[in-house]
């Protein structure tokens, strides 16, 4: 089932309650075989993330809302402004509007091994589909 609500809602939302993400990106991931969780968030904010993790825990796919403008772009990822970084941070911080305005999704990948050094060729693809998803 799609997420049917404004896209600034389901960021403010999700911010307060990380299920709110894992419900409206459910089915996109699930087609990656990938099934929700939530847990504490491992940057040293306080709160909880939606991750989703695939049957063998070989990936950690971690989606996070914040509120606050994303402040900064390097790409764009769906057509939204988006901060990635260095190619070897497995992360996308995905503006809904202007980086300046308020309201963004991160997109993160880990291996709960440590072994992931690089994304895999799929990383990409899905951020935009999330981005083109939830914040369109």
């Amino acid at each position: 089932m799609l997420f049917r609500s404004d896209p600034a809602d389901l960021l403010r939302e999700g911010d307060a309650d990380p299920d709110v993400l894992c419900s409206a990106a459910r089915d996109l991931l699930a087609e990656r075989g990938l099934r929700p969780v939530t847990a504490d968030r491992a940057d040293g904010r306080a709160g909880r993330v939606c991750v989703f993790v695939d049957e063998d825990h070989r990936f950690a796919l971690t989606l996070a809302a914040d509120r606050a403008p994303l402040g900064r772009a390097d790409t764009t990822v769906a057509g939204h402004p988006a901060y990635r970084g260095k190619p070897e941070r497995m992360a996308y911080d995905v503006a809904l509007g202007e980086a300046d305005e308020h309201g963004s999704l991160l997109v993160g990948l880990q291996a709960p091994d440590g072994s992931l050094t690089t994304a895999p060729a799929w990383f990409a693809h899905v951020v935009a589909q999330l981005a083109d998803r939830l914040l369109s």
